[in-house]
């Protein structure tokens, strides 16, 4: 190899390590911070003045927190107004741009748009529909501090809260048109296509609204709730503890038959047990006030349970009137793991680089050979896959022996869902009226860990490759160097300035190539609800928390007090809790 020959391979490793992104780890950790200490001012603020979420690639994250923590803080029109316009910049990203695509091809991940997660996507809908109901609710849209300015409250009109009901109504709507329409497209695979959280809020919403065709909408939420759970909500470890298997052989589950899937691929867990009987009782009370003899028809079909059923039969026609939604925790970050992508692969692609080109033509085997050598590169992990079978996703195999190299692809942190949660309910004199168990209906941890993992499964070709023959590069550039200086220098020193040569781009490299860990950031961990019949009068709730292992240590929180002042219409209560 001559000098030019040298230079030019120096110029493109620095070519190929000058693109370099920022994730925003720091400042989502201190956001975090905040949220979870309850300091939502404080967290607005910052997301406001931070320079990470001020630039145009992170627009869209920058909506979805700032709608987020209002929400939180319940400053719901304006949750609203910045999750409209997330909504907004989501629907404008839907179409990758050529030029932002190109650019991933040889830049960092992070240089490009976060365009944003398919159960990202559905919960903006969730978080609207929200916000349009409770303001429907409080009649108001509250006032809210921001660092020493208060924003005035506005008192709404008895047409203006129905207009913000209908706009609840109508994100339902648009929430279902969504997912029916990533249903079709991901038709046949086991991974996010559908939202229990849709069917059962979208119920919610419909009974509030109160007439007989939305009685009868949210009939059918709830039976196809009780689908969805058996047929892809078993796909997530924490409904089913023969998630992986499930999740595996998903495609020829349905030539199976139920009992033949239940009774080989289904371990229930306690949380399915418990969201299973929640959607008994709201089939069957439904249906007992909507048709009353068929009543026992829909028992016999969705196989209730006799507990639930004797309940419902104990009970009048009134249906629940308060609905209670704990968003519980929050989700666990995003992190970046080590994945590896054999060298040997990327020396013989279908379109060679011209790095590859100039490789080909001093033979790929002396690269190799002077890479384990004199560089000292040692073959890596037997494992090419990005993303763990624990979690049922397959990838196409990549080569599995010879030498590699290591980069970070996006995971997320393992934290299972392991609390039981029950609301205790007192009276005004402090009398202990009932618990209600309080089932999880969005194991948010499992869809996002599935979802990054998917993502990950993606990208690792087009990153190996790309990081491949940054390494390739810097390789070559060393060989050229080493054969230059072994004649004149002898080889130890040689070697010595090929390998330092060699270390300086490599760490340039996985100083410029981190694993994009841009996401939602402060969503909870999980949702649950429950529905409750109440007397008109004021409450006193307390959550009770417990672990499945350990039931006789609980911890108790004070929720609050509601108030019923009209016990024939539903009323919804939104918490957050760390």
């Amino acid at each position: 190899m001559n000098r030019s020959t040298l230079s030019i391979c120096l110029a493109l490793i620095l070519f190929l390590i000058s693109a370099c992104g920022s994730g925003g780890h720091k400042e989502r950790q201190e956001l975090r911070a905040l949220v979870n200490a309850g300091q939502y001012d404080k967290a607005i603020e910052y997301v406001e003045k931070s320079a990470f979420y001020a630039k145009e690639d992170v627009a869209l994250l920058k909506n979805l927190e700032l709608g987020l923590i209002h929400n939180y803080a319940g400053n719901y029109y304006q949750s609203a107004k910045y999750l409209e316009k997330a909504k907004e910049i989501h629907q404008k990203l839907f179409t990758v741009s050529i030029g932002s695509a190109a650019k991933t091809l040889v830049m960092n991940d992070n240089a490009d748009i976060y365009y944003g997660q398919k159960y990202e996507r559905s919960l903006i809908h969730f978080y609207l529909a929200l916000d349009h109901y409770l303001l429907s609710q409080l009649g108001v849209y509250e006032g809210y501090k921001q660092g020493e300015k208060v924003i005035a409250e506005q008192k709404l009109s008895r047409d203006q809260a129905r207009l913000e009901l209908m706009g609840a109504r109508a994100e339902i709507l648009a929430w279902d048109s969504y997912l029916e329409w990533l249903k079709n497209d991901r038709q046949g695979e086991s991974v996010f296509k559908n939202d229990l959280l849709a069917k059962l809020f979208g119920g919610i919403i419909h009974e509030r609204m109160g007439s007989g065709s939305d009685l009868e909408t949210a009939l059918q939420l709830y039976k196809d709730a009780k689908i969805l759970v058996f047929r892809n909500y078993n796909a997530y470890p924490t409904f089913n503890a023969s998630a992986v298997k499930f999740k595996q052989d998903f495609k020829k589950l349905p030539k199976l038959g139920e009992e033949k899937v239940k009774k080989d691929y289904v371990r229930s867990t306690v949380f399915e047990d418990e969201l299973n009987d929640f959607l008994d009782y709201k089939i069957l009370s439904l249906t007992k006030r909507l048709r009353p003899s068929g009543l026992k028809e829909t028992i016999r079909q969705i196989g209730a349970n006799p507990k639930i059923v004797e309940k419902v039969q104990k009970e009048g026609r009134d249906q629940p009137n308060v609905s209670l939604i704990v968003q519980d925790g929050m989700i666990p970050q995003k992190i970046p793991v080590t994945s590896y992508y054999s060298l040997e692969s990327a020396l013989t692609p279908d379109n060679p680089t011209e790095t590859q080109k100039k490789i080909a033509q001093i033979g790929s085997q002396v690269i190799m050979i002077f890479a384990a050598s004199q560089l000292g590169l040692l073959p890596p992990p037997n494992n090419y896959s990005p993303v763990g079978m624990e979690i049922g996703v397959r990838v196409a195999a990549v080569a599995a022996s010879g030498m590699a190299i290591g980069f970070e692809l996006p995971g997320m942190e393992n934290k299972p869902i392991e609390k039981q949660m029950a609301v205790r309910v007192y009276d005004e004199k402090g009398g202990h009226i009932k618990d209600y168990h309080l089932p999880v209906v969005n194991p948010l941890v499992d869809l996002a860990r599935e979802a990054i993992a998917e993502d990950s499964a993606s990208r690792y070709t087009r990153i190996g490759i790309r990081l491949a023959t940054k390494h390739l590069t810097a390789i070559l550039a060393s060989y050229g160097t080493y054969s230059l200086m072994k004649n004149k220098a002898g080889d130890w020193l040689a070697k010595s300035a090929a390998v330092a040569q060699y270390m300086a781009a490599a760490q340039g490299i996985a100083a410029t190539e981190k694993a994009d860990t841009r996401y939602w950031s402060t969503l909870p961990s999980n949702f649950r609800m429950i529905d409750m019949l109440l007397p008109k009068g004021k409450y006193s709730l307390k959550l009770v928390s417990y672990n499945s292992k350990t039931p006789d240590v609980k911890v108790t929180s004070d929720l609050g007090t509601v108030e019923v002042t009209n016990p024939k219409q539903k009323s919804i209560f939104s918490y957050r809790i760390p």
